[in-house]
């Protein structure tokens, strides 16, 4: 259980495993991210409870597993990591898109949205 009541994590991340690729030895920007995000948090809030979810796991283009939907199912809060360079490459159009369905799947499994889903 996370920080949040009713969450089993706290914050739900987000991103391209290729843009988490680190360079030499050291880790991907995104695993770097999110380890500080969890000690800023930890020290701000004084606890050691909050739980951030990411998948390591997924490969390009693969389909949301059953694992992902639950994990975002049970996420009080969506961040959407973004490679500042693939994201300027990227159409305005289809970046937003992305962003829109994510945030429409997030609240649509908020637990007060939650009476039409199965669990």
């Amino acid at each position: 259980m996370g920080y949040v009541t009713g969450y089993e994590h706290d914050v739900f991340i987000s991103y391209a495993h290729i843009d988490n690729t680190p360079f030499g030895s050291e880790k991907g920007w995104v695993t770097a991210f999110v380890d500080d995000l969890k000690n800023y948090l930890d020290r701000g809030l004084g606890c050691r409870d909050v739980k951030i979810w990411m998948d390591r796991e997924l490969t390009c283009n693969e389909a949301f597993a059953g694992n992902i939907e639950d994990a975002l199912r049970n996420s009080a809060t969506l961040l959407v990591a973004a490679c500042v360079v693939v994201t300027a490459i990227l159409s305005p159009i289809l970046t937003s898109a992305v962003a829109k369905r994510y945030q429409q799947r997030h609240e649509r499994t908020r637990p007060e949205n939650r009476q039409g889903l199965a669990r």
